[in-house]
């Protein structure tokens, strides 16, 4: 059986990628343990989207351990296509809207959305003063 392709932000050398099991979820435990402390909502600092890949094999950290930048990219891509789609079946194709102009509202609306969660979970484990994951 194959293993799933991994994001570089989560995947270990390929060599390593049982090895390192371990040792990515001893980190984990850590994560979760020290953001539950903090008193935040659990899915604030571990949404059920991450908990369901996880338990398809997938290491994901915590949002507030990952790249805020690549997180916050990787959200507003997603918001971009998912809302510029149902605001174009349901709104825009219906008042005429050129495609060019929906794609740069959608493209604006997601780069607002991505960049606000991205500073969003910058200030979150700076508030909480989180321990850096590599020194979980």
């Amino acid at each position: 059986m194959a293993l799933p392709p991994q994001h570089p932000e989560t995947a270990s050398h390929p060599d390593k990628r049982s090895s390192d099991r371990p040792e990515f979820d001893r980190k984990l435990a850590r994560a979760l343990a020290e953001l539950a402390a903090t008193g935040m909502w659990r899915s604030n600092y571990d949404p059920a989207p991450d908990r369901w890949l996880r338990r398809r094999g997938l290491r994901l950290r915590p949002p507030h351990y990952r790249d805020p930048w690549r997180y916050g990219l990787g959200l507003g891509v997603h918001f971009a296509v998912t809302w510029g789609v149902l605001m174009w079946l349901f709104v825009w194709s219906a008042e005429g809207m050129p495609v060019s102009l929906a794609i740069g509202a959608a493209s604006a609306a997601g780069l607002g959305f991505g960049l606000f969660m991205a500073l969003h979970m910058a200030w979150g484990r700076r508030r909480h003063r989180l321990t850096r994951w590599d020194e979980l």
